[in-house]
């Protein structure tokens, strides 16, 4: 699950598009019974939004430095079954400190936007297969 964060999000589509568009090419692409689940993200390393949406994943869950948790349940079904599918999109603010924890890696917000390389770093071991800081 590697996380990538963009410089200049506005030459990205949303994740819901994203979603959106690989559900149709999948559903026209392979058998009825063939499938996938997929939550994906752009996070805004400017602003700390992190925008969402989840396709019959698990939702991953931020734990707040402060304690607090949520869901980032916002989304719709898997992606290969069923044509023509709308993706809504849900965002967050991340703060340092915060983790956001999925099924594959565990995410930690680290740090202001003006330090260099930026809050984001790859996770030890790289490909997000393991708790990553952020």
């Amino acid at each position: 699950l590697p996380l990538i964060a963009a410089e200049d999000t506005t030459c990205c589509p949303s994740p819901g598009a994203v979603l959106a568009l690989l559900n149709q090419q999948l559903f026209r692409s392979t058998p009825a019974q063939k499938y996938a689940t997929i939550f994906l993200g752009f996070y805004d390393q400017q602003t700390r939004q992190f925008t969402y949406s989840n396709a019959g994943h698990l939702p991953p869950i931020v734990i707040c430095a402060s304690g607090a948790t949520h869901m980032l349940d916002t989304g719709g079904t898997v992606v290969g079954l069923f044509g023509d599918m709308v993706y809504p999109e849900g965002r967050v603010t991340l703060n340092p400190g915060d983790l956001v924890v999925t099924g594959l890696a565990t995410i930690k917000v680290e740090g202001s936007p003006g330090r260099p390389g930026g809050p984001l770093a790859a996770p030890p071991g790289g490909g997000g297969r393991g708790p990553g800081r952020f």
